[in-house]
């Protein structure tokens, strides 16, 4: 795995929370924003990143680590991008902890999580100045200090990171809001956007496109 993927954004860019295995939605969500149909890109040179926590909880995280993986090939023959930052789930996986999967898996279904996921990155930074990580680095430590920590403290550290890769905002995933907006910190240098897409949290799915590092619009279904 690597630690950074620069990406340069030829066209739309979106983002996607913590989708937990729910192959449906987003399979519905990719189809309401023309980004695919039926398994095939149909996004053009669009960008789409998954803020990770693709695995665990939810009831098809197989279907959504090769659908991943199959979207991501066709996007890059288009110019475009369809991928995943590492989450904490994806790190548990790595080190053979299932324990928030929802059924016992086989030995070649886990063979076969870890690795569609071991090459995925921890950060991803656009060349629009947006840096998209799951949650606070390391990433495996779980920390929701970017969701629950006072600001005066908080927002020095992301400075120091927003100043470390050259970048103007940080998004987020891992910690729901229960919001289908997303909750902006630190004077819109921090964005959180777990907006919904377990079902067993919310009766949702939510997509955020990035007009700049500083606006942005989401869509529900």
């Amino acid at each position: 795995m690597s630690w950074l993927l620069r990406l340069v954004v030829l066209g739309r860019l979106f983002s996607i929370g913590d989708i937990h295995g729910e192959y449906d939605g987003l399979v519905r969500i990719l189809h309401s924003t023309g980004l695919a149909h039926k398994g095939i890109w149909t996004g053009g040179n669009s960008t789409v990143i998954l803020l990770g926590d693709v695995v665990d909880r939810g009831p098809d995280v197989l279907s959504c680590l090769r659908l991943v993986d199959h979207l991501g090939v066709q996007a890059q023959l288009s110019g475009g991008y369809f991928g995943s930052i590492m989450g904490n789930h994806e790190w548990m996986n790595l080190n053979d902890d299932f324990s928030y999967a929802n059924r016992a898996y086989q030995l070649e279904e886990k063979n076969e999580i870890k690795a569609r996921i071991q090459h995925w990155p921890w950060m991803i930074r656009t060349s629009n100045d947006i840096l998209f990580v799951h949650s606070e680095p390391p990433v495996m430590k779980n920390s929701r200090a970017y969701a629950i920590e006072q600001e005066h403290t908080l927002c020095p550290r992301v400075e120091r990171l927003l100043h470390q890769f050259n970048a103007s905002t940080i998004v987020v995933g891992h910690t729901p809001i229960w919001d289908k907006d997303p909750r902006v910190r630190c004077g819109k240098r921090l964005v959180l956007t777990d907006l919904g897409f377990t079902r067993s949290i919310y009766n949702y799915q939510t997509i955020v496109e990035w007009l700049s590092p500083l606006q942005f619009k989401t869509q529900s279904l």
